[in-house]
């Protein structure tokens, strides 16, 4: 059968690219900080004045970025960052390698 070789399969979690980048725009930093307070997409859009779906694809840019999965990693990572005394857009991204 077409295409049944990738059942089952176990779809592939997005990776951050290869190439550098800069840390967290001014925008995204404070995304960040919204989301490690806990606030929730709709929160977040509402305290900014735009969408949903704007907030959900900065999440989406931020994870590739700083290289997390989840809500959770993004509150952690962003925790360690404050922890270090490091500015999180000073922050280069972990990239895997």
């Amino acid at each position: 059968m077409p295409g049944a070789a990738g059942l089952g399969r176990r779809a592939q979690t997005p990776q951050p690219t290869a190439l550098p980048l800069q840390g967290p725009t001014d925008r995204q930093q404070l995304i960040i900080e919204l989301v490690a307070q806990g606030l929730t997409n709709r929160e977040i859009a509402e305290s900014l004045g735009t969408s949903d779906t704007a907030v959900k694809n900065y999440v989406r840019e931020i994870f590739l970025k700083v290289g997390v999965r989840s809500r959770l990693e993004l509150a952690l990572w962003y925790e360690e960052q404050v922890h270090q005394g490091k500015s999180v857009a000073d922050e280069s991204p972990s990239v895997p390698m």
